[in-house]
């Protein structure tokens, strides 16, 4: 191909050399190399890319199902340690549940062995389950597991188990302190009393469901959040729940929705307490008493109205039982 830098007067072999400079056809032979060069170093890198990929792929798969088997090793170990006491103890609960949240609950029980001055402290030192809800709060499962989970303990324990001095808001206002503290102090003076929701940690592995979730947990995060879940399971804590000797059910049924209520939702209405005797399978105590907000001071009706009704109930109770049956 000429150009116009060359001329039909140019010595020929003159012409050549300026035209193989501009067109570059002196360099075919080092153009081709490059070229397929380049097209190796593209491919070999596809390959490479292609490797590291598949390999990464099948070690983060192969890491997967160890950390699967893990976990049901370690399900299946939790699970050996526990027997049939811990399988079956909340459907007895339960059932109980149901028949002091139930219309026809009995008007009261007051047994003859409460009635001495000490007695009914003296037995909330035994192993007990304790909780407290709405009456609604008791129907039905998915409700159940909702007040479960809202229910700590709380001043009509503390106040139960140590009975006030008095029902004036003076009198209670301590113990209502405490209560609403919560942490190491109530521990301290309720050791033996669980919060029921201790005892439903146990079902989800004993069931199949659970297990099939590991097994088809498709990624590290849920395998984590598995995890999480099965290490906040305290099998000492769910033996002993499983294994408490007594139920205390505290229920509110509802308040009069003409009265208006405090923060805390407080307003006049009826509390049943109930003490099952979970070993001999009896209502060992039941008693209904009514509470109005009202009586306490303005200054701390909208913050402690719940807790001092809550004692005031427990003072109720003590009262009602020295009296006898």
């Amino acid at each position: 191909m000429a150009t116009f830098l060359t001329t039909s007067k140019m010595d020929p072999a003159l012409a050549a050399r300026i035209e193989r400079a501009i067109t570059g056809r002196d360099k075919p032979l080092i153009s081709r190399r490059l070229i397929a060069l380049t097209r190796f170093g593209l491919v070999a890198g596809i390959v490479v890319a292609l490797y590291v990929v598949v390999t990464g792929t099948r070690r983060d798969r192969q890491a997967l199902e160890r950390a699967r088997a893990e976990l049901l090793a370690d399900v299946e170990g939790r699970a050996a340690e526990l027997g049939d006491r811990e399988r079956t103890a909340f459907v007895g609960v339960e059932s109980w549940l149901a028949r002091v949240a139930a219309p026809d609950a009995p008007a009261e029980v007051i047994p003859q062995e409460l009635s001495r001055p000490g007695a009914l402290s003296e037995a909330l030192d035994r192993p007990l389950l304790y909780v407290r809800g709405e009456l609604d709060g008791f129907a039905g499962a998915e409700r159940l597991t909702s007040t479960l989970a809202e229910s700590h303990k709380d001043a009509v324990l503390l106040c139960l188990k140590e009975p006030p001095k008095s029902r004036t808001e003076a009198g209670l206002i301590e113990s209502v302190h405490l209560a609403y503290g919560g942490g190491p102090p109530l521990e301290a003076r309720t050791p033996r009393a669980l919060r029921l929701a201790e005892l439903p940690r146990s079902l989800p592995l004993f069931e199949a469901a659970w297990a099939d979730g590991v097994r088809s947990a498709d990624s590290f995060q849920r395998i984590a959040d598995l995890r999480r879940e099965l290490d906040a399971f305290d099998v000492e804590r769910v033996k002993r729940a499983a294994n408490a000797e007594l139920l205390l059910a505290v229920v509110d049924e509802p308040g009069d929705a003409k009265v208006p209520a405090t923060l805390e939702g407080e307003r006049p209405h009826v509390v049943r307490v109930a003490l099952v005797d979970l070993a001999a399978d009896k209502l060992w105590l039941f008693v209904k008493r009514s509470v109005d907000p009202s009586w306490i001071s303005e200054k701390r009706r909208s913050t402690y109205a719940r807790g001092l009704d809550g004692c005031a109930v427990a003072f109720d109770v003590h009262e009602r039982l020295a009296k006898g049956p």
